[in-house]
């Protein structure tokens, strides 16, 4: 009886060893981070709307950079407002700050398909002299109810402009390379207003 007791402590002990190093291995890397960043309490992982989140990215089509935040500030927005694209804003849900990700996002959570019918045609003397009658200039056109909307010159034929009413990056698959800078809890002056305010300003 005493040599199974003296065996079945020797086990508690090794199995206590085992559980304490278990548990002190699993806690570093929850509270460290790869690249050594230091995370605020609430910013290891995050789930839900309402946070505002600091964004360096980078946007190509076909290979080709169309935007990004390298050289600027990175960008700024409260996730779950729409202020960004669908599918770049499910992406980022329990990102890490510090952590970099590619996301690759379909047309039907970008800018949507690219629709044929959404053209139409001005005559050339509707257009202020000033304003490059060109091919791909974007223009801001006004309907007969004072509705505002976005429109590309498709082409310029005589005395017609024709223009395309399609988001330029419509039909197209988006691939960012994003990296999370910043993570913390919206005021409810930014939730409300649904952006976020800088040194008790606005940023529009």
């Amino acid at each position: 009886m005493q040599h199974f007791n003296r065996v079945s402590l020797a086990l508690l002990i090794i199995a206590a060893i085992f559980w304490s190093l278990l548990l002190a291995f699993v806690g570093l890397h929850l509270a460290s981070p790869s690249d050594g960043a230091r995370f605020r309490p609430g910013e290891v992982v995050w789930r839900a709307d309402g946070v505002v989140v600091t964004l360096e990215y980078t946007l190509k089509v076909e290979g080709e950079v169309l935007d990004s935040s390298d050289g600027n500030d990175p960008i700024q927005f409260v996730q779950g407002q729409g202020e960004i694209i669908e599918g770049l804003e499910k992406a980022l849900y329990g990102m890490q700050v510090g952590e970099s990700k590619q996301v690759v996002v379909p047309p039907d959570e970008g800018y949507g398909d690219y629709d044929p019918d959404a053209t139409g045609s001005l005559p050339r003397s509707d257009f202020p002299e000033d304003v490059p009658l060109e091919e791909g200039v974007t223009l801001n056109i006004r309907d007969e109810e004072g509705h505002s909307m976005d429109a590309t010159i498709d082409r310029v034929e005589d005395d017609t402009v024709w223009l395309d009413f399609n988001h330029p990056l419509a039909g197209e698959e988006l691939h960012f390379g994003v990296r999370v800078v910043g993570l913390r809890e919206a005021t409810e002056e930014e939730k409300a207003h649904g952006h976020v305010h800088e040194d008790g300003g606005h940023v529009h």
